[in-house]
């Protein structure tokens, strides 16, 4: 009887624990790399965009404690803008070109490389 209350105890805590759970897109939607996946932690979607010397990129990720939401900053000619929104998979292609535009030219691919890295470490 024990291990069947263990047990029914642990599977509405995962239940529960699974509900408030999000699901976002990440990666970078230029370069098709875009997957939904459940979030290990936040309530919100992010995307952050980053433009320098006319070239800019767009990625997709979930958001944690330490995200920033809904912010523009701007050192020398890189700018950078987070937006933020509530809801599965609200991240989406649009979402990410509104906050920021797509890779416009290759060379902007590191650029793109550097800010998944990013992004990555702030969402984990």
């Amino acid at each position: 009887m024990l291990r069947f209350t263990l047990a029914a105890v642990v599977a509405v805590v995962m239940i529960a624990s699974s509900a408030d759970a999000i699901k976002c897109y990440f990666g970078t939607p230029s370069l098709a790399t875009m997957t939904s996946m459940t979030c290990p932690s936040g309530d919100k979607c992010m995307a952050v965009g980053t433009t320098t010397n006319g070239a800019s990129v767009g990625i997709a990720s979930c958001s944690n404690s330490m995200s920033s939401c809904d912010t523009e900053t701007e050192t020398g000619s890189v700018k950078v803008k987070t937006c933020c929104c509530s809801g599965d998979d609200c991240n989406d292609k649009a979402f990410v070109e509104a906050c920021s535009p797509a890779v416009t030219n290759a060379a902007s691919l590191v650029l793109s490389l550097g800010m998944a890295w990013l992004v990555k470490m702030l969402a984990y």
